[in-house]
């Protein structure tokens, strides 16, 4: 092992922390409207399928969504498929940002109410 080049494993992780992106929850951005009555998958509305899926994505420094990922499911494997296209499709949120202000990738997690389109 070579002395003086590595780095204290105290130092790496405060360098972590500091480069952490910094969201407090009530600072997410509401979104808009990312489904409407048209998005409803008509197999699942002839069903009368309803549900919320929740859903987690990663967003990136320009606000876009991506690799979106099923975290609790509606029961309804259509809904849950639909939720994730249109968020990958449509969201466009404020990204997070560093301690210097700079925009950073980030991961959300959001609620797709089909329940209310159902009615």
């Amino acid at each position: 092992m070579r002395r003086g080049k590595t780095k204290p494993i105290s130092a790496i992780l405060t360098a972590l922390l500091i480069a952490a992106p910094s969201v407090a929850q009530s600072d997410l951005p509401k979104p808009r409207t990312w489904q409407d009555d048209g998005d409803y998958p008509a197999d699942a509305a002839a069903k009368s399928k309803t549900g919320v899926t929740t859903v987690q994505f990663d967003v990136t420094e320009k606000g876009r969504a991506e690799n979106c990922a099923i975290i609790e499911t509606s029961g309804s494997g259509k809904l849950d498929g639909q939720s994730c296209a249109l968020v990958l499709r449509r969201a466009r949120v404020t990204p997070a940002k560093d301690e210097q202000g700079r925009a950073v990738r980030s991961v959300q997690t959001r609620k797709i109410d089909w329940r209310k389109m159902a009615n």
